[in-house]
């Protein structure tokens, strides 16, 4: 029998702003897990109806309740500028100065209002391409964050050394035809985590993944319930 979701738009607070999200999740049984998903940057498809944002998230709605977002400016979600800024340009600025500190307000605010209904729940994060980069840096550091997921990580553009300190599983995807980093920038990248980050290198695939998505979701699956199980036998 397949388990039917429920689908619930809303709203909730970033600082001073209201941010737009879905949250899915199983009619017909209890949830397992919280997830979040956190969008890539705006100007790269970056918001909650993209491809692997949406069908992640609905994929694990038939046993967790998960929730997606669109950062400040996008979609429904507000956003407060000077005159004479666009959305645009306030998100290039972010892009150009790597300032995350919105962004990241963002990731915890949404992080918030999904762990205020699912506390007693593991909390996965689950980040594209500039979502991995959020999503980490919120998740190495918030308590109530199990496993970390990072599906095409910006690595030719994103400093990833804090993953040196990760003390959490973290699985990273990436595509080996990814046009965000070289070969040399990926073997920099393989000596900046622990061996609690597995990164799995995809071949044939590029940074979007498209007609990939159920074999992503079925691979962070599979990686998310082997650590659940192994943080059970502790």
């Amino acid at each position: 029998m397949q388990t039917t979701t429920i689908i619930e738009q809303i709203s909730f607070s970033s600082g001073s702003l209201r941010l737009s999200g879905i949250l899915a999740y199983p009619s017909d049984r209890e949830p397992e897990k919280s997830i979040l998903l956190c969008p890539p940057h705006p100007h790269f498809a970056g918001d909650m109806e993209n491809n692997v944002i949406q069908y992640l998230a609905n994929y694990f709605a038939k046993d967790s309740v998960t929730l997606r977002f669109d950062y400040r400016g996008v979609g429904k979600s507000r956003i407060d500028l000077p005159s004479g800024t666009s959305v645009f340009d306030y998100w290039q600025q972010v892009e150009n100065n790597m300032d995350y500190r919105d962004a990241l307000e963002d990731v915890q605010s949404a992080a918030e209002e999904l762990l205020s209904s699912t506390q007693c729940l593991p909390c996965i994060v689950i980040g594209y391409s500039f979502g991995a980069a959020t999503g980490f840096r919120y998740g190495i550091k918030a308590g109530p964050v199990s496993i970390l997921i990072g599906i095409a990580p910006p690595i030719g553009k994103v400093d990833f050394d804090f993953l040196n300190s990760c003390t959490k599983p973290c699985l990273i995807i990436s595509g080996k035809d990814d046009f965000l980093y070289t070969s040399d920038q990926l073997e920099k990248f393989r000596l900046s985590y622990t061996n609690r980050t597995t990164l799995d290198i995809w071949e044939n695939s590029d940074h979007f993944f498209r007609g990939e998505e159920e074999k992503l979701a079925i691979a962070i699956e599979s990686f998310i319930y082997e650590k659940l199980n192994e943080a059970g036998k502790e």
